[in-house]
């Protein structure tokens, strides 16, 4: 790694307006790209795009990047970005390197059901950015959550089939991204298993082991995910908006809710300390929206852990964490340069 650490921003190409049009029938021109930009000039660091990247990158880039440090050289400094496209393609990039000329990218997960532009459009899209979180559940992987759902289209309902997916990724065993996951048959549906028990009966070791993660469809007609999911304690939060469904008889159409299912499985979480609907074990009762809710803010106060959701009202939902408390296991100072 370079002696001196440089600030850099890291964001994708953006919005192509082509994604406005309902049906996209043709490829986007626009966005196709992601960028690592130097934060004191200004400068292009590095630019991935399809020239530059195992299996191209053929659909724009609005949703914010998540770029990692997990630290296992030690430096302190950013190895990996994972993003996905208006396509429901999910990318990994490494830069772990010194050199940008030695970075590489490629997609680790096709998200969508088959489609060829020009002509059959993509029926899913990411615009929010993935979490990751490093699990061993039947053997150790990362684990790449993220969601799908069309935010410019919130209203639409016609073939909308949006979901939350888990995608094991094992940047060693797949360095060339050739490994990728595939929806639906490299993927366990979780949707219809209503507890741990019930997911045991139905996924043996060996499937798991087999298979590159699951994913959960959203029940709710048009319904789409609308936030950036949060994980703590291997509850796994996001929020998502239903045009047909209502927060109460006397407003109109349109519900944000919170889900809350177990990181691991995807399961329910246990009944005990959440109060979740009895139509859905998997969203929160007490916590609905006419709007859009945001994505969860993790904050520690009194040596408490919390993620915090808010509302287009205003209501604040403190979700604390049950049985888990926060200590200073280490500290130091870092003084002006």
């Amino acid at each position: 790694a370079a002696a001196t650490p440089t600030p850099a921003l890291i964001f994708g190409g953006g919005y192509d307006p082509n994604q406005d049009n309902d049906p996209v029938t043709a490829a986007d021109t626009m966005g196709r790209a992601l960028y690592v930009v130097n934060g004191y000039t200004g400068a292009v660091v590095k630019k991935f795009s399809g020239a530059n990247t195992v299996h191209g990158m053929d659909s724009s880039f609005p949703s914010d990047a998540a770029a990692l440090n997990v630290d296992l050289d030690a430096q302190n400094l950013l190895d990996r970005v994972y993003i996905g496209d208006t396509a429901a393609n999910l990318y990994r990039f490494d830069i772990d390197d010194a050199d940008p000329a030695h970075w590489t990218g490629g997609r680790i997960a096709q998200l969508s059901d088959a489609y060829s532009l020009p002509g059959t459009a993509p029926d899913r899209k990411i615009l929010f950015p993935p979490m990751l979180v490093k699990q061993n559940f039947g053997g150790r992987y990362d684990a790449v959550y993220v969601g799908t759902g069309d935010r410019e289209h919130p209203l639409k309902t016609a073939g909308v089939a949006d979901k939350m997916f888990m995608v094991k990724d094992n940047p060693l065993l797949d360095a060339d991204y050739t490994l990728a996951a595939s929806y639906p048959g490299d993927l366990i549906d979780i949707s219809g298993i209503s507890d741990q028990a019930g997911f045991d009966a139905q996924v043996s070791a060996a499937t798991w082991k087999s298979k590159k993660g699951w994913y959960y469809s959203l029940p709710g007609g048009g319904e789409k995910v609308t936030s950036s999911p949060t994980i703590f304690s291997q509850t796994l939060r996001f929020s998502s908006y239903a045009p047909l469904q209502v927060v109460n008889a006397c407003v109109p159409s349109g519900r944000g809710q919170l889900y809350g299912l177990n990181a691991l499985s995807g399961v329910p979480l246990e009944s005990s300390g959440n109060n979740m609907t009895t139509g859905n074990p998997r969203i929160y009762a007490d916590f609905s929206s006419r709007g859009y809710i945001s994505s969860g803010v993790p904050i520690v106060y009194n040596k408490r852990a919390y993620i915090l959701q808010v509302t287009e009202s205003g209501h604040i939902l403190a979700g604390g964490i049950a049985g888990n408390t926060v200590g200073k296991i280490y500290w130091y100072r870092e003084t002006d340069r």
